[in-house]
């Protein structure tokens, strides 16, 4: 329904189930003790994750189903709150400044992709309006049209 496939819907379950085991792997090295090579694959794995969320909101912005939409938010939500508990394990190892450099980037993307998303709604927004007018004009030239046979039938029918 409004252009959402099952295809779509599997990529949404793909971002939920990846932020459980991200989540599992944050609680993994709170336990264990954290080291740079685990904060790193954990980190770059939630960029990756961040970047599906958005790739799924731009490419699908405006259509999706309430279920998908739902849990997309859901999503969105567990993200953040998983963003969260790594900023504070990061600031529990001391690297403040890895956390602070990787918000920059994060907040850069997040930045250029909400201007993606609004110039693809408003882009979408414009097309709408194209079709209604193109659909106005060729209403008004069809009833035009319409009044122009029925007149030119009227003549020769009265005229003959």
């Amino acid at each position: 329904m409004f252009g959402f496939g099952v295809g779509e819907m599997a990529v949404v379950s793909g971002v939920i189930t990846t932020l459980k085991s991200l989540n599992d792997s944050l609680a993994t090295i709170k336990q264990a003790g954290a080291n740079a090579s685990q904060l790193t694959s954990l980190v770059s794995k939630y960029a990756s994750l961040d970047q599906q969320i958005r790739d799924i909101e731009r490419d699908k912005s405006g259509v999706l189903s309430v279920k998908a939409a739902t849990e997309l938010r859901m999503a969105k939500r567990q993200a953040a709150n998983f963003e969260q508990m790594l900023k504070d394990s990061l600031l529990m190892n001391n690297l403040g400044s890895e956390w602070r450099a990787i918000m920059t980037d994060v907040e850069a993307s997040r930045a250029a992709h909400e201007k993606e998303v609004a110039k693809l709604k408003r882009q979408r927004r414009e097309r709408q309006n194209l079709i209604k007018e193109v659909s106005m004009y060729v209403t008004i030239g069809s009833i035009c049209m319409i009044f122009a046979i029925g007149g030119l039938y009227l003549w020769v029918e009265l005229f003959r």
